[in-house]
């Protein structure tokens, strides 16, 4: 039995944080906005290089922070920041400007739809269909599965956020490769995936380049 289908491709916004960022809190909340909307898909990675400070980080992991830090290597930042949202992998905008988000979130979603992604959930699998235009040309790009919890509620008892309570959303758990692709023919994945899991799907150029598409299971 056919569950979804999702068949439009969306702006990807990576957002890195941390439950012991002070300044994290309204751009958190900015998040929890943008996973909303249709036209975006919208994951939170949660980085560890704040766990020193006092509070440990429930969904922090190091591969997280390793990738924050390849953007800023990539584009020969010598540091990272949280909050941090990342466009599409190309475009990194502070989390302290909500307006510069959305005017590259507006600009982003006018670009040509070259690759269409369509996920299929059936009981434990999900099955991945990537097609392209003909005119596509040829690259080579990761195809990532990514899985999430859309929401969670954290009290924090010690660091910078000391005795709040945050809500957070569509917090990534895992990421993994599970092929690669050149854009010239019709490439068909299925994996296996638990019925209640959140799944999205990324086609990024190779060395964690520019995202071609993405799309997730609703």
């Amino acid at each position: 039995m056919q569950a979804y289908a999702a068949e439009r491709t969306s702006v990807l916004i990576e957002f890195f944080t941390s439950q012991g960022c002070s300044s994290c809190p309204p751009a958190d909340a900015l998040l929890r906005d943008l996973s909303k909307k249709t036209n975006v898909v919208a994951l939170a990675f949660h980085v560890d290089y704040w766990d020193y400070i006092g509070w440990k980080d429930s969904f922090a992991q190091s591969s997280f922070s390793k990738r924050q830090k390849t953007y800023a290597r990539l584009a020969s930042r010598t540091a990272v920041y949280t909050p941090q949202f990342m466009i599409n992998g190309q475009t990194a905008i502070a989390g302290s400007e909500p307006r510069a988000l959305k005017k590259e979130i507006s600009k982003s979603s006018q670009r040509d739809q070259t690759v269409q992604i369509s996920l299929r959930s059936d009981g434990n699998q999900v099955q991945i269909d990537l097609n392209s235009k003909n005119n596509q040309k040829a690259f080579k790009a990761d195809v990532l599965a990514v899985y999430f919890i859309p929401e969670a509620r954290v009290a924090i008892d010690r660091g910078e956020n000391s005795g709040r309570v945050m809500n957070y959303s569509n917090i990534v758990t895992k990421i993994e490769k599970i092929g690669q692709w050149n854009g010239q023919s019709v490439l068909r994945k299925t994996i296996f995936s638990k019925p209640d899991q959140n799944l999205a799907v990324i086609v990024q150029l190779v060395g964690q380049g520019k995202v071609i598409a993405a799309s997730k299971l609703r």
